[in-house]
């Protein structure tokens, strides 16, 4: 119905448009409006009304129409009866009319014509291009919360503080601790520093005869391992295997303690043919002595001396109190067969004596006797490449 499109036209402009011998359009406008519930906004707008009273013929609604369609007055105005009629006849058969872009006439439980607005249109020309408007809701911290807020930030605060207060004390208790134990070390390590300096004679003879035993005098591992093959736990050693190893008997002047100390490993003298020495660990420390030597195949090689006991006289326990390292040629369990071969070895240049007697009554011959341990490693590497390749050193 073009009629009723232009009602909608006109209750943009006007409050009141009246349909004659019908009733009439009014329009209120209503502000802005919250909901709360779905926290949205919506513009300015006017609620239209029915009023069933208003038929008298104002002549705006006939107007309006002869502009629009370009028609005289009364041709407007039997148009406008007839859209009267109209809605008086849909009503009593249908009960209900729609009118476009405005709403829809109805009767009520009373038969009165009653009126229901079009929600989409907004008749407020003010409020043209505006749409509800959703926001989310504002909470505002309550008066309970700023003092429980205001109590945890001093808690919090003054616990920070308390450790804060903790770890310093700890600090400094820990630092006062580290000077406590750092001065006196200082000074001692100082005081053994110049004890060490002004005593330089007594550090020099502690290398001197303990070098043997502290690894890091030796410049490898092997030649560590070399001269202290006693203090490994050996189970059974071979003459073969005991030629590569020279070994270092380090015997200590206290008598009362030699069954306490590890015995040496006794090597062959020169010929003696190989057969397999056979050590033991009684008890813990204590190492068995070889098996006695075959007197005969040191007496077939070396060149007996008429005279033995002459020799034996003047050289059995004749060593220099001075010279510590002794490289031995061989053992014997008999004195006589010992002196037999110093008095070779005295007949080819050596300066041939008996170092040493062992725990077992073993009478040990030396080559030569030195005072320094390097001369006597230097005598050594000669002697085994010439003399007797089994040949070792004891140092005493």
């Amino acid at each position: 119905m073009e009629i009723a499109k232009y009602i909608g036209e006109l209750l943009f402009d006007y409050e009141c448009v009246i349909i004659p011998d019908f009733g009439g359009f009014i329009s209120n406008d209503k502000p802005v409006s919250i909901n709360k519930l779905s926290n949205s906004f919506s513009p300015p707008n006017c609620n239209i009304h029915f009023n069933t009273h208003l038929k008298t013929n104002d002549g705006l609604l006939i107007n309006h129409l002869s502009q629009r369609e370009n028609i005289d007055y009364a041709t407007a105005k039997r148009k406008v009866e007839k859209f009267a009629r109209h809605c008086k006849t849909t009503l009593d058969n249908e009960g209900k009319i729609y009118l476009s872009s405005i709403g829809s006439l109805y009767f009520d439980d009373n038969r009165n014509i009653a009126f229901r607005q079009d929600e989409k249109i907004n008749f407020n020309s003010d409020s043209f291009g505006l749409t509800d408007l959703v926001s989310p809701s504002i909470r505002r911290i309550t008066d309970e919360e700023k003092v429980r807020k205001v109590i945890t930030s001093a808690l919090k605060n003054s616990n920070n503080n308390s450790r804060e207060r903790i770890s310093r004390k700890s600090n400094r208790k820990n630092k006062s601790v580290a000077k406590q134990i750092l001065l006196p070390a200082i000074l001692i390590f100082t005081l053994g520093i110049g004890y060490a300096y002004m005593e330089n004679s007594l550090v020099s003879n502690y290398i001197d005869k303990y070098s043997s035993q502290i690894p890091f005098f030796y410049s490898s591992v092997n030649d560590y391992l070399v001269e202290n093959i006693n203090s490994q736990p050996v189970g059974k050693l071979s003459k073969g295997a005991a030629s590569f190893f020279p070994l270092v008997i380090d015997k200590k002047q206290d008598p009362e303690n030699d069954d306490t100390k590890i015995n040496s490993l006794e090597e062959p003298s020169l010929g003696i043919p190989e057969e397999e020495i056979t050590i033991s660990n009684p008890r813990s420390e204590d190492i068995q002595q070889p098996k006695e030597i075959d007197e005969t195949l040191v007496s077939s090689e070396v060149t007996p001396i008429k005279d033995t006991k002459l020799i034996r006289a003047n050289n059995v326990n004749k060593t220099s109190s001075n010279n510590r390292f002794f490289i031995i040629a061989g053992s014997f369990s008999k004195e006589s067969n010992a002196v037999r071969l110093i008095n070779s070895l005295k007949s080819n240049g050596f300066d041939a004596i008996i170092a040493d007697t062992s725990n077992q009554g073993m009478y040990r011959v030396a080559f030569n006797s030195y005072k320094f341990r390097s001369t006597a490693k230097q005598e050594l590497v000669a002697i085994r490449e010439n003399e007797n390749p089994n040949a070792w050193i004891l140092v005493k």
